[in-house]
C-alpha cells in the first residue's frame, strides 16, 4: 500500500514535471527566435520551414514530437531533436529544484535562474552569442531576488566576483573571451554567493578543456577556432546549484 504522503509527493512531482515541460516549450521559442531578432510573442507557434501555424495537438511537449515521429504535420520537415530535449531537461530540472530547495523563496530564485540559463546555453552553443536580452533581465531579476531576500550585498559580491574575474581575462585576452560570458557570470552571481562563483569558474574551465583538448588533438577543431564557453559555465552552474 502506497503511503499517502509519498503518493501526494509523486503526484506533485508529476505536476511539476508537466509544468517544467510547458516552460521548456516556451524556452524553445526563445532559443529559436531571439538570435534571429524575431518576436517571442507574435506570430503564434509555427513550423520554421513552411511557416504553417501549429494546431492545438501539435503543441503538447514531447508527446507531439513522438506522435509526429519528429516531422512537421504539414510539410514533413524534420523537427530538431533539440525541442523535446529542452522540454525534458526543463521538466527534470524543475523536479530537481523542488527536491533540492523545496517550496521556498530560495528555490524559486534558483528555478528562475535555471530557466534563464537553459536558453543561454543553447543559443551560445548554436550561434556563439549570449544575448543581452537574456543576461540584462536576468541581472535585474537577480537584484530583485536579493532585495526580496534582504541580502543585496551577497548578490553584488557574487556578481563582482564572477563577472570581475572574467572581465579581467577578457581585457587581457581580447580574442579569447567574449563579454557575453562576463555578463552571464555577473548576472548568475547575483543569485549565488562568491564561493560558488569560484567553483563555477573552475569547473566550467575544466569541462571546457575536457571537451576541446581532444578535439584539437584529433584535428576536429583548430586551436584558434572560437568555441562557446557559455554552455560549460551553465553546466557548471547547474552542478553547483543542485549538487
Amino acid at each position: 500500500m502506497i503511503d499517502p504522503v509519498m503518493g501526494s509527493s509523486i503526484i506533485f512531482a508529476g505536476i511539476l514535471f508537466v509544468f517544467g515541460m510547458v516552460i521548456g516549450s516556451f524556452l524553445n521559442v526563445i532559443i529559436h527566435r531571439l538570435p534571429r531578432r524575431e518576436s517571442i510573442v507574435l506570430p503564434a507557434s509555427h513550423c520554421p520551414d513552411c511557416h504553417h501555424r501549429l494546431g492545438f495537438f501539435d503543441l503538447f511537449p514531447v508527446l507531439s514530437y513522438l506522435w509526429l515521429k519528429g516531422h512537421c504535420r504539414y510539410c514533413g520537415h524534420k523537427i530538431s531533436f533539440r525541442y523535446p530535449l529542452v522540454e525534458l531537461v526543463t521538466g527534470l530540472v524543475t523536479i530537481i529544484c523542488w527536491l533540492r530547495y523545496d517550496i521556498t523563496p530560495l528555490g524559486f530564485g534558483m528555478l528562475v535562474l535555471t530557466y534563464f540559463l537553459i536558453p543561454i546555453a543553447y543559443i551560445d552553443l548554436e550561434h556563439k552569442i549570449i544575448p543581452d536580452l537574456l543576461t540584462a533581465p536576468l541581472f535585474i531579476v537577480g537584484v530583485v531576488f536579493r532585495l526580496w531576500q534582504a541580502d543585496i550585498l551577497t548578490g553584488l559580491i557574487g556578481a563582482l566576483t564572477g563577472g570581475g574575474i572574467l572581465l579581467i581575462i577578457a581585457l587581457i585576452y581580447t580574442k579569447g573571451m567574449g563579454f557575453g560570458d562576463v555578463k552571464l557570470l555577473a548576472a548568475t552571481g547575483m543569485f549565488l554567493d562568491w564561493q560558488r562563483m569560484g567553483y563555477i569558474l573552475a569547473l566550467g574551465s575544466l569541462l571546457g578543456m575536457i571537451v576541446t583538448i581532444p578535439l584539437i588533438l584529433l584535428r576536429k577543431m583548430d586551436r584558434k577556432q572560437q568555441f562557446p564557453f557559455g554552455p560549460f559555465l551553465v553546466f557548471a552552474a547547474m552542478i553547483t546549484m543542485y549538487w
